[in-house]
């Protein structure tokens, strides 16, 4: 047997809303129908969630459509072919709302003679109907995210399933975005070499002095060598020079 499970949801009520079905087939697999309407009512979205699942049954396959809305299964199993005999009229004869889904629907149930419409209670554990329930929640949150967007066509056609939970925006600072007075951050400047003088002596020039080794001397006393700091590399060598004597 083949098992659905349908939920609506609406935020607002009217307001944005969404729909979902799940499709148990007998082999296991598991079927996902979701959409949204961006001004709509629970009403009509569980409604339309209840149509897009009855549609996906087969006819000739004995099936069972799970709804925890008991205006839509009052509607199907008791309320129907009463109103649709005094031309889709209440009791009271007023115009029965949602009219148009309810043509669908018992068109729909026509073909599907095997199919049962059961009522279960919501919100009391059952997974399944927490899972649809979830379903039709991030679709009307996703409803709500394209009027904001200036966007949003009704979509009764099944689609992938939103993911759970709330859309969470995120944004990314650029260079563009900042302030004309801040500049990027230059990297830090690079540590002083050894051979490095301050901006007051004399430069510092390199040569080859008696033992043979490089040694810094000062343009003012090239003669004298003992008198200098000890040995360092020359910048422009890049190692210390030996004797070949």
């Amino acid at each position: 047997m083949i098992a659905a499970h349908t939920d609506g949801s609406c935020l607002g009520n009217p307001g944005p809303g969404g729909w979902a079905g799940v499709i148990l087939d007998a082999d296991g697999t598991a079927r996902t129908l979701t959409g949204f309407a961006p001004d709509t009512t629970n009403n009509r979205m569980e409604l339309t969630a209840a149509l897009m699942a009855l549609g996906a049954l087969p006819a000739d396959v004995p099936s069972v459509l799970f709804c925890d809305s008991e205006y839509v299964v009052k509607g199907l199993n008791t309320w129907l072919a009463s109103r649709e005999r005094r031309g889709w009229k209440t009791a009271q004869d007023k115009p029965v709302a949602n009219a148009d889904l309810w043509r669908q629907l018992s068109a729909a149930k026509v073909e599907r003679p095997l199919a049962e419409i059961r009522w279960v209670r919501g919100h009391a554990g059952n997974t399944m109907n927490e899972t649809v329930d979830r379903l039709a929640r991030a679709e009307a949150e996703k409803a709500k995210l394209s009027v904001r967007r200036g966007g949003g066509v009704p979509s009764l056609e099944p689609e992938a399933p939103a993911p759970f939970g709330r859309l969470v925006r995120t944004a990314r600072w650029r260079t563009q975005n900042l302030p004309s007075t801040v500049s990027p951050r230059r990297p830090p400047a690079p540590p002083p070499t050894p051979w490095s003088t301050s901006p007051t002596s004399s430069p510092v020039l390199t040569g080859k002095c008696g033992s043979g080794s490089m040694r810094p001397r000062c343009a003012a006393t090239l003669a004298s060598c003992a008198a200098v700091v000890p040995c360092l590399p020359s910048p422009s060598l890049g190692s210390t020079e030996r004797s070949t004597s």
